[in-house]
């Protein structure tokens, strides 16, 4: 992705600036960016938001690994458990297909 500005060096901003993208449809830009957050500053959210994007680009492994990381980091934070109930209904979504993913691929 090329952008016409350098990547803020702030986690929050750039998980803003990936949701903007995601509105313009601009879903490799908004990964991107979530990716570049991430190497900031680990969040539950922000590994969610990412793992959603992995999920619709059917990269069922990665979708699995953020939507996990999510979960955890939300125990770690002891957040609520109405704020971490998107996670795991997420990773119960994404489960199955990379089940079947992994079974097709035995084959």
């Amino acid at each position: 992705m090329n952008l016409p500005f350098d990547f803020p060096e702030d986690a929050s901003k750039l998980f803003d600036l990936a949701m903007k993208q995601l509105k313009l449809g601009d879903i490799d830009g908004a990964a991107s960016m979530l990716s570049a957050s991430l190497q900031i500053e680990e969040r539950p959210a922000t590994f969610f938001e990412l793992a959603k994007l992995k999920f619709q680009r059917h990269d069922y492994p990665a979708a699995h690994y953020h939507a996990t990381r999510a979960i955890e980091m939300a125990r770690e934070l002891k957040l609520e458990p109405g704020q971490s109930e998107p996670y795991v209904k997420l990773l119960a979504e994404i489960q199955p297909l990379l089940d079947a993913q992994v079974e097709m691929e035995r084959t």
